[in-house]
């Protein structure tokens, strides 16, 4: 007999974290392999909208090309932490064995990012950047354990709400 694949929103909904998760990879990986003087203008770019919003915001932050470039690589990481943790959660079950995969795999893109960068005219590694990349990577894997805990309490709850009615009956 053929197998069947049944194809449920459950599995649409694993493939598109998985495709998220792939797609912020590679974007990362784009973005490393941009030369340093198309870098730096990206980060011109960003660094004129953050400081314009910080004006119009009235907030006394004057950010930097150096600091918008480290929290570019916070961002991107902690968006892969989140994903990371998320497609393990939803393929498997989100327990500390798969959070490590989570945070092995945001660490070993952290790696192959700088790594990348050596081959890249005018760019360079740094052990720093890595930090931050994973720094980023716990992030984004807290706020997605934050959530998953906050979703087993609120089954937790609804679970104990029903077996109470339950006995009340």
């Amino acid at each position: 007999t053929a197998l069947r694949w049944k194809w449920g929103w459950r599995q649409f909904f694993r493939a598109l974290v998985l495709v998220a998760l792939g797609f912020v990879a590679v974007q990362i990986w784009l973005f490393s392999s941009e030369t340093a003087v198309l870098s730096a203008e990206r980060s011109r770019q960003w660094l004129a909208f953050l400081n314009a919003w910080a004006r119009r915001l009235d907030l006394d932050v004057q950010f930097t090309s150096n600091s918008v470039r480290k929290l570019a690589h916070f961002a991107e990481f902690a968006a892969l932490g989140f994903l990371a943790q998320l497609s393990f959660w939803v393929v498997n079950r989100l327990n500390g064995h798969t959070m490590l995969h989570g945070l092995f795999l945001g660490l070993a893109v952290a790696v192959a990012d700088e790594t990348l960068q050596l081959f890249v005219d005018g760019r360079g590694s740094s052990v720093r950047d890595i930090v931050i990349d994973f720094c980023g990577v716990l992030a984004g894997s807290s706020i997605l354990w934050l959530l998953a805990g906050a979703w087993g309490l609120v089954l937790l709850l609804r679970r104990r709400r029903r077996m109470r009615a339950g006995d009340s009956l």
